[in-house]
């Protein structure tokens, strides 16, 4: 079962969902954040099924590619721009009790030479970005002129981010390098180990929850692999015909999401790694990014068809 969201007339590169609310923001939960190549960005009452805020970043170039929130509070949504730039907006609660999206971000800076495709909150005040420059960097966004650190180690483009869920400190990238690389922000040498197991892009990868160890990738060689940094190689493999362009993980592990070039999102049980349990072919093109809410009972998807839907995951035949 899925709903279709309309709203963007420009390709849809990212989405984010809500945090876990707070007197400030208690609507957080079912709010789902994208993000477009027009420079919009569109806030979702994902109970209405429709928009409930827009704003549209007014530059020369305002291409976005990225957004995220910050998980916490929900109070705070950064987009990132092909050419570099970030821009952090302010949700507010009114004192009639309505939620408003600020229409100028109340942080903006040029973090990147390059394209940022991925950036996330590792607290309410830093973040990180990760650049089509090679570059990671680390911000503190009450001081954003210039990086904490810029961590480097990949020889190419990077694509993909992901956060341990236990310990944000520690956290993985993918790019076109085909590796990922781990990483801890408490160490000098940051870059801990690099694993070399995809013959294309690393475009996606994801920690499984509550796990410091597992995590799942998605490349252009068109497989899915869940690897255990204790192994540092893969513990299983799962292929299609289409490049694999994002991906997600169930709360429990069980299940993993990919989406492809081809418009269609697969569903894997974990145990079998022979063809997906479920396939979902909705989007009439290109994937660009998927996320679950923050009690995993309903999956966001992005296109490039200029379309948003969500699915619930309790239709899915293994749980």
């Amino acid at each position: 079962m899925y709903s279709r969201l309309s709203g963007h007339t420009e390709k849809v590169f990212g989405l984010s969902w809500g945090g876990a609310g707070s007197s400030r923001n208690p609507e957080a939960l079912h709010l789902l954040a994208s993000v477009a190549s027009d420079g919009e960005v569109v806030v979702w009452n994902t109970n209405k099924l429709k928009p409930a805020y827009k704003a549209t970043i007014r530059t020369d170039d305002p291409w976005l590619m990225h957004c995220t929130f910050e998980k916490s509070e929900g109070t705070l949504l950064a987009a990132a721009g092909m050419h570099g730039n970030v821009y952090v907006y302010q949700l507010s609660l009114s004192k009639n009790k309505k939620l408003t999206l600020k229409d100028n971000p109340v942080v903006t800076f040029f973090a990147h030479d390059s394209y940022v495709p991925c950036c996330e909150f590792v607290s309410k005040v830093d973040f990180l970005t990760v650049s089509g420059d090679s570059t990671c960097k680390l911000w503190n966004l009450e001081v954003s002129h210039s990086p904490v650190r810029v961590l480097q180690a990949h020889e190419d483009d990077i694509m993909a981010l992901s956060l341990c869920p236990l310990n944000p400190q520690v956290f993985l990238t993918g790019g076109c390098d085909k590796t990922v690389r781990l990483w801890d922000l408490r160490q000098r040498d940051s870059n801990l180990s690099t694993i070399y197991h995809h013959k294309g892009h690393v475009n996606a990868l994801k920690f499984f929850a509550n796990s410091n160890y597992t995590f799942a990738t998605a490349s252009s060689d068109c497989s899915a692999r869940v690897f255990d940094l204790r192994a540092l190689k893969p513990l299983s493999e799962y292929k299609k015909n289409s490049p694999l362009s994002c991906l997600e993980v169930s709360l429990s592990g069980r299940l993993i999401f990919t989406g492809d070039e081809s418009g269609k999102v697969s569903i894997w049980d974990t145990f079998d790694e022979r063809v997906p349990i479920q396939v979902l072919s909705n989007h009439r093109s290109q994937i660009t990014r998927m996320e679950l809410n923050r009690l995993g009972s309903m999956l966001a998807t992005c296109s490039f068809d200029n379309s948003v839907i969500l699915w619930k995951t309790f239709h899915v035949s293994v749980v």
